[in-house]
């Protein structure tokens, strides 16, 4: 008796938990529907690492020629703590911490909270992603980017600080196709 009012408990249970939500697909840039900007074209340079939380970095080129970066990602932590609207300085870092880039991100779309049930069984980066996008970023901050990419995609790219948190990525492409960008970007 006991073992049929278990698995009668039990059944729904499993089948909302193996049902629940998987990890995020991140979507690329063009499916963001609140940019500050008009964006011409974009390119993934860093994307989600094995195990890690899902995430792609993007830089992109706005209508008047400005580029910044767009971080595609589910923040950890408490939903109702993550404001949209809030800037924060943060780091990228390339390789390791030697390779630092500061900027300012502003959150310009936050991901649907989830139910409290939702987050009761979640992982950590389940959900739609947030979206910050950084102030426009100088031509000698993207060839710096390009130059410490090299010629091959990096193992590591990190974004930290922003809410006191950091996103772990590995490298989507290598410096040229950034500097190509960069270039593709100016003469348009």
């Amino acid at each position: 008796m006991y073992g049929s009012i278990l698995r009668a408990y039990m059944a729904p249970l499993c089948v909302l938990l193996s049902t629940g939500q998987a990890h995020a697909a991140i979507l690329p840039w063009q499916n963001v529907k609140a940019m500050p900007f008009i964006v011409q074209d974009g390119l993934e340079i860093a994307r989600q690492a094995q195990g890690k939380v899902p995430a792609s970095l993007y830089i992109v080129c706005s209508e008047n020629k400005e580029l910044h970066l767009v971080l595609l990602t589910r923040l950890p932590g408490p939903r109702w703590a993550i404001e949209k609207g809030r800037d924060d300085n943060v780091s990228l870092f390339v390789g390791g911490i030697e390779q630092q880039l500061k900027v300012v991100m502003d959150l310009v779309v936050k991901g649907q909270d989830l139910t409290w049930l939702e987050s009761a069984i979640s992982r950590d980066g389940e959900g739609e992603p947030d979206t910050l996008v950084t102030n426009p970023i100088k031509g000698e901050e993207i060839k710096t980017i390009g130059s410490w990419f090299g010629n091959r995609p990096p193992l590591k790219v990190s974004i930290v600080g922003y809410a006191e948190t950091g996103v772990s990525m590995v490298g989507a492409v290598a410096g040229p196709a950034i500097a190509e960008f960069n270039a593709s970007c100016v003469a348009e």
